[in-house]
C-alpha cells in the first residue's frame, strides 16, 4: 500500500516501540509540528537548503525537533537515510527498509571494518546521490514545489556522529558545500583542506 504521512507515523511509532521496549500506544501521541506536502512560502524566491545526516542506524524522525526548528528559520531541510543502516528507509513509492544487525553488517563487509565500508562505501555516495537529486528537484521537481525554489549554489550541512564524519568528508571534495556543523562527531578528522 502508498505510504502516507499518517502510516509513516504508525509505522514509525511501531518500529520505535519495538526498538525502544515503549508501552504500546505511547509513541504514536509524540506530536509534530511538521506538514506533509506544506507549500512553500512565497515570501523569498529562492530558499537556503540545509542537508542533515543522522547517526549510524538512527532515523531522521530522531531529531525532528531540531528538523522543525531549522525549517522555522526559513531552510528547506533535507534529510538523508542510508538503507540497510537507518533504522527505517521509506522510498518514493512506500517499499520500506529495516536496518539489519550488526552481525548482518560484519557479514556483508567481511573482513573490513563495516563502520568504515559503511562510510566509504554506502554513505558518503549516498550523500552525493541526495545533492544530485535535490539539484534536480530544483530543475525540474514533477510535482512543481521545488523547481527554481532552492539556492542550490551551495548547501549548508549538518549531521550527527557518523552523518557528521560523512558530511564532512563530502565537503572536502563537493564544491557545493558552504560549510558543515558536526554534531557530536566522535574522534578526530583530520582536513587537508577546507
Amino acid at each position: 500500500r502508498p505510504l502516507t504521512a499518517d502510516s509513516m507515523i504508525e509505522l514509525m511509532a511501531d518500529l520505535f516501540t519495538e526498538l525502544y521496549d515503549v508501552p504500546d500506544g505511547r509513541m504514536g501521541q509524540l506530536i509534530s509540528n511538521a506538514v506533509a506536502n506544506a507549500p512553500l512560502s512565497a515570501v523569498r524566491d529562492a530558499y537556503p537548503v540545509l542537508v542533515f545526516d543522522p547517526g549510524f542506524s538512527v532515523a531522521p524522525r530522531h531529531y525532528s525537533l531540531f528538523l522543525e526548528t531549522l525549517a522555522s528559520q526559513g531552510y528547506v531541510v533535507f534529510a538523508a537515510s542510508h538503507p540497510y543502516v537507518t533504522t527505517l528507509t521509506v522510498y518514493p513509492d512506500g517499499r520500506t527498509v529495516e536496518a539489519v544487525s550488526e552481525g548482518a553488517l560484519r557479514a556483508a563487509w567481511g573482513v573490513r571494518a563495516y563502520f568504515d565500508a559503511e562510510f566509504q562505501d554506502m554513505w558518503v555516495p549516498d550523500i552525493e546521490f541526495v545533492l544530485d537529486q535535490i539539484d534536480g528537484l530544483n530543475q525540474d521537481d514533477p510535482q512543481g514545489m521545488f523547481a527554481g525554489r532552492l539556492d542550490t549554489s551551495a548547501f549548508g550541512f549538518i549531521g550527527h556522529s557518523m552523518g557528521a564524519r560523512t558530511l564532512t568528508e563530502v565537503c572536502l571534495f563537493d564544491d557545493r558545500c558552504a560549510g558543515v556543523i558536526n554534531l557530536a562527531l566522535n574522534g578526530t578528522i583530520m582536513l587537508s583542506a577546507m
